[in-house]
């Protein structure tokens, strides 16, 4: 059946009458009903009362076949509808893309700092094509620095012992050592057990697209996180293990919600033993989704602390 033709609904058959004259006595009956209904509708009619009726029943077929509807694919794209100068942003499932490895639970007693080391990395308003140099698709709080709020408080929500730590820089240089040195500051009066860094990422395809990273949650579309491992810093392998737990539990909170993923140098990931850089969604996705994704990674954090 295809679930976008309107609902038909049969009338009932007429039973077979095996008498003439049991024929004729329901013909009657029925002429005389036929009769009474006609008068009816007619009263009905002169009310509005008949329309109301009949609205009310055409309201609940139409209600049961909108309920019927299969759910919306949320990887569909047309580019048709990409207007020339812009750049197309074509939703796109990354999970597939991360390295495997061995995931090394660890230990959440302490405070979870996080921070934002490049606060000013935005997020589109929404999933439209966007043209370069036009920042009217970015709300005016869209950024990573929103989102590493965002997060603190939903792990707060969730029991976890967590805390926003602002960095002051607009600019990537130096970003990394103004990091480090607000941690340090901070470690000196609490008892730090995690640093989670919260990013965006810029992903393109060849032609100039922005890649949306997305997975569906709930019937909505979330970003997907990339748990990127500093290669250059100390410990890399069991802070891969570490990503690779947390990961674990992300993607049983919501499927293919996450995955690990390895960068050049040290980020700023030397600043804690357990340090998560999570790159979560690309500048093509919207900052609702960013969100979306990042309450994965509250829950995720949430049932790692039990």
């Amino acid at each position: 059946m295809n679930e976008n033709l309107p609902i038909i609904v049969d009338d009932v058959p007429h039973l077979r009458q095996k008498k003439k004259n049991r024929k004729r006595k329901r013909l009657i009956i029925a002429l005389l009903a036929a009769a009474t209904v006609l008068s009816a509708a007619a009263v009905l009619a002169a009310t509005g009362t008949f329309a109301k009726l009949f609205n009310e029943k055409s309201s609940s077929v139409t209600d049961s076949a909108a309920q019927e509807q299969p759910a919306p694919d949320i990887y569909s794209f047309d580019r048709k509808v990409v207007p020339d100068g812009a750049r197309a942003v074509v939703p796109t499932d990354i999970s597939g893309g991360g390295e495997s490895i061995t995931p090394v639970p660890f230990s959440l007693k302490g405070k979870v700092v996080v921070i934002a080391s490049h606060p000013y990395e935005a997020y589109l308003d929404g999933a439209k094509p966007y043209v370069d140099g036009d920042f009217s698709a970015v709300g005016e709080e869209n950024t990573t620095a929103d989102l590493a709020k965002y997060l603190a408080t939903a792990l707060s929500r969730l029991g976890v012992d967590a805390e926003y730590l602002p960095i002051d820089t607009s600019s990537a240089l130096g970003s990394y050592a103004k990091a480090s040195d607000v941690i340090n500051a901070y470690k000196k009066d609490h008892d730090v057990a995690c640093v989670i860094d919260v990013h965006r990422a810029v992903l393109t395809g060849d032609n100039g697209d922005l890649i949306r990273p997305i997975t569906n949650k709930g019937g909505e579309a979330a970003a997907q996180t990339v748990l990127v491992v500093a290669s250059g810093v100390e410990n890399a392998e069991t802070r891969a293990g570490n990503a690779a737990a947390l990961a674990e539990i992300m993607n049983s909170v919501c499927e293919r919600s996450a995955s690990v993923s390895f960068a050049d140098g040290k980020l700023v990931q030397d600043a804690c033993d357990v340090f998560i850089t999570a790159d979560i969604g690309s500048a093509g996705n919207s900052y609702a989704e960013a969100v979306r994704g990042a309450s994965v990674g509250a829950s995720a954090w949430a049932e790692m602390a039990k």
